[in-house]
């Protein structure tokens, strides 16, 4: 049996995958045989087996990829796009979705001299996340039912377009359902507290909380 990872997918989940692959397959050494093939075949089956064990849950730490991106990217006055330390470059949509759940570190330079270096912050604070996770429950589009640990955060109107980091203008999707929210033609109506998403066919979808107020029956 072969083994091929798909190359057709966005650039920042690849790079992702790619990453969590290389570490699950643990660092290359001088005595070690395996092809580049077999490498990535045992990270995958390390990644497997850490998430049948309970070691990998989810959550809201992911595989680090370094972008680096201008401040006016990010608040949607430029669409010069970013790039990664590995030579990829990231289109400033994607970058401005990614900010939404990523660390954001200020680096001001003077030519090739940094001359300061900022801390490392959120747009959305942890625990304005974890209440997020009580309240959505899980993924808000309609049927999905992906867990509130998988999911990422979500301003309904960008931050580019004035939204503001509220539990109001804040929702969780899983990965796959933030990109369809994103897709041209998708319309968002209304806030968090009563959210529709109008389709490009015509249908308009209502994405409720998910979040229980009382424990779920055994």
């Amino acid at each position: 049996m072969g083994l091929s990872i798909v190359e057709d997918w966005p650039e920042l989940e690849h790079r992702q995958v790619m990453n969590a692959i290389n570490h699950a397959a643990g660092r290359y050494h001088a005595d070690d045989e395996r092809t580049a093939a077999q490498r990535m075949a045992d990270g995958l089956i390390n990644l497997a087996k850490a998430y049948a064990s309970g070691a990998v849950t989810g959550g809201r730490e992911q595989p680090t990829v370094i972008v680096g991106c201008t401040p006016e990217t990010i608040a949607g006055l430029s669409d010069q796009p970013g790039w990664t330390a590995h030579g990829d470059r990231i289109p400033a949509d994607v970058l401005r979705q990614l900010a939404e759940n990523a660390y954001i570190r200020r680096i001001v330079m003077a030519g090739t001299t940094i001359i300061e270096l900022g801390n490392r912050v959120r747009f959305a604070a942890d625990d304005l996340y974890q209440a997020l996770m009580i309240r959505d429950g899980g993924c808000r589009y309609p049927g999905c039912t992906v867990p509130a640990a998988w999911c990422e955060i979500d301003h309904l109107i960008p931050v580019e377009h004035g939204g503001g980091t509220n539990t109001r203008n804040l929702v969780l999707w899983c990965t796959f359902h933030h990109h369809v929210e994103h897709r041209a033609g998708v319309i968002v109506i209304g806030d968090a507290t009563d959210l529709h998403l109008q389709m490009p066919d015509g249908r308009r979808l209502h994405g409720p909380p998910k979040g229980r107020t009382t424990p779920a029956a055994a």
